[in-house]
């Protein structure tokens, strides 16, 4: 993957922060870029002038309007967003013609749940970061998707290496993913184990 060094180098062009395109899907499940009259960045990955956001206080402004559709739902409607990615939502309408956006390779978006990307083995030779979107992670015990390894290659080099991974779902998908992962491994009745517990936590009220 490409160097990080390579940040420090973003001329911001008196916007507050550099941002990377989120994408929407195609017709067969892809991603693909948003169009450019339909701009709207990912928040996973931010190069910030600090100075500039709390001189133009983009935290509490991002607060305030958070606050106000939490209070009164229909003002969605005036910003124009369902506000399912809050932060995000908040972000893209406080700093609008404030940021730059850059190459994806400086927020690679990868969803690692066996629905998503399942073909997709590798990422671009010159990706710099890496974002594990989705509710399915590389640290999850129970992830085996071919990209989580680049995660875990580097946790082995890191001083996280010896904190385990997480063991145990909470979330029903999650608990379908981990029957999976036994399944994988030759461990039929944990795997059957963990689908009741799914289906249990599927249907609880």
């Amino acid at each position: 993957m490409g160097g990080v060094k390579n940040c420090v180098d973003i001329d911001l062009e008196n916007n507050i922060a550099a941002v990377v395109d989120d994408f929407t899907l195609d017709k067969i499940g892809n991603p693909i870029l948003l169009a450019e009259d339909k701009k709207y960045f990912n928040s996973g990955m931010m190069y910030i002038d600090l100075k500039e956001w709390i001189k133009c206080k983009i935290s509490e402004k991002c607060i305030n309007i958070l606050r106000e559709i939490n209070k009164f739902p229909d003002k969605k409607i005036k910003y124009g967003y369902e506000f399912r990615c809050f932060d995000q939502d908040a972000l893209n309408i406080v700093l609008k013609d404030k940021v730059k956006y850059i190459e994806p390779k400086y927020n690679f978006l990868a969803n690692i749940s066996l629905k998503h990307n399942k073909n997709l083995q590798n990422v671009p030779k010159d990706t710099i970061f890496i974002h594990y979107h989705g509710f399915n992670k590389p640290w999850h015990e129970w992830c085996f998707h071919h990209l989580a390894r680049y995660f875990r290659n580097y946790k082995e080099i890191s001083p996280w290496k010896n904190e385990p991974l997480d063991k145990y779902p909470t979330k029903y998908r999650q608990m379908r993913l981990y029957a999976k992962f036994y399944i994988k491994n030759g461990n039929f009745i944990k795997a059957m184990y963990w689908i009741i517990r799914s289906i249990l936590k599927k249907y609880k009220k």
